[in-house]
């Protein structure tokens, strides 16, 4: 009778695990410059909102000393204007938010993944040393 080759198959999960460890740690890099990126696009966001704000604060100061109508009205196309590029960088802001919330999930995947592929190779580690299986139950467990 044959004896079933526990070796081959030890060295074959080994260097899925090593894969999936090196797939894993890409996806978190990817991650990391993904949040960077969409922190800088939240704050140029901000800037944006902080100028209209500026803007809405001088427009009043300007209705309040009674000013002339082509300037307030100098101002109140000024403030679409910026109404405008707001708008795109909420949108560009919102984009790299779903983005980065995608690579999250991708990332979360791979690292449970990961971790089954870990419990697995070392079950048959165990058995390789043992002969026999171990008394944990891995029934949950099945592979891809």
């Amino acid at each position: 009778m044959e004896k079933y080759p526990l070796e081959e198959l030890i060295k074959i999960k080994h260097n899925r695990l090593e894969t999936a460890i090196k797939t894993l740690e890409e996806k978190r890099k990817l991650l990391e410059q993904e949040k960077e990126i969409l922190k800088k696009t939240e704050n140029e966001r901000d800037e944006v909102l902080r100028h209209k704000n500026e803007k809405l604060q001088q427009l009043r100061e300007e209705l309040d000393s009674q000013t002339t109508t082509k300037i307030l009205q100098e101002m109140k196309n000024y403030l679409k204007i910026v109404d405008e590029k707001l708008s795109v960088k909420e949108k560009k802001s919102k984009h790299k938010k779903k983005k980065s919330w995608k690579l999250q999930k991708k990332s979360n995947r791979q690292d449970k993944m990961c971790c089954k592929k870990k419990r697995i190779w070392k079950n048959s580690e165990f058995i390789r040393k043992n002969g026999k299986k171990n008394k944990t139950n891995y029934s949950y467990m099945k592979m891809q």
